[in-house]
């Protein structure tokens, strides 16, 4: 088995295992939903991130999905430090000012949809 191929099946099922257990946080019953979210959107956005790794071949027409795709992990870090502050403070709502975590994120695809479109 080629270093490749490993790392394709590697990939596969860490994505698998990934959306399996966001899906288990996402529909177990428990008092702290909104961290079990907060944790489901991470390790989502970790799945998809860790989908790059795997063995296939992107159409050049549709690279600016692939820069999408590839973009996902400039929301992973604001995910866990919200998910932290979920679990650390009992009373913790979010706000709209925690959107301005995802800034990065709209500009490296506003300018991907500038440069490729």
């Amino acid at each position: 088995m080629d270093k490749l191929a490993f790392l394709d099946s590697v990939a596969r099922i860490a994505v698998f295992v990934s959306l399996l257990l966001a899906l288990f946080l996402l529909t177990v019953k428990t008092e702290n939903k909104l961290a079990n979210r907060l944790f489901a959107c991470f390790i989502i956005f970790t799945a998809i991130d860790i989908s790059g790794l795997l063995d296939y071949e992107f159409p050049k027409e549709y690279i600016d999905l692939e820069i999408f795709r590839s973009s996902f992990c400039l929301l992973e870090m604001p995910m866990i430090y919200l998910y932290v502050l979920a679990v650390c403070y009992s009373d913790f709502k979010l706000k709209w000012k925690h959107l301005l975590y995802a800034i990065p994120f709209f500009i490296m695809n506003l300018f991907s949809y500038v440069v490729f479109i």
